[in-house]
């Protein structure tokens, strides 16, 4: 399982920081159709998904995100193991995933780029 609950081929992503503001999709094993909505900009995420039919809208502001975490995801099943940056917060549940591969010589790269577009600390987990 990878980032947020990601299965399978899902493991890849890759948002551009300099390309805010972004939509996507991402895994999360808690809403119905194990899918939530996140809209990602400078200043704010604001994450949407829906569970037992009930839809949630949640905004929390960036400096509320403890910072970018750069980690390992272990192999799991087929897929090999990956690295993740995320958006990391206190409440893992809204903790948001930026980019995620199996093999990236730039990772690192990456991981310094959002820290710097998003005004958070580096972290290593």
């Amino acid at each position: 399982m990878g980032v947020d609950g990601t299965p399978g081929s899902s493991r890849a992503l890759r948002l551009d920081p300099h390309s805010l503001p972004v939509r996507f999709a991402a895994p999360d094993s808690g809403a119905d159709g194990r899918v939530r909505s996140i809209e990602l900009d400078r200043d704010r995420v604001v994450l949407r998904r829906e569970v037992s039919g009930i839809r949630m809208k949640i905004g929390v502001p960036i400096c509320e995100f403890r910072g970018v975490t750069l980690r390992v995801l272990p192999p799991d099943g087929a897929e090999p193991a990956a690295i993740a940056i995320t958006l990391e917060h206190r409440d893992s549940g809204l903790t948001v995933p930026l980019f995620v591969a199996a093999e990236s010589d730039d990772a690192v790269a990456e991981w310094k780029s959002w820290s710097r577009v998003l005004g958070v600390p580096l972290l290593v987990v």
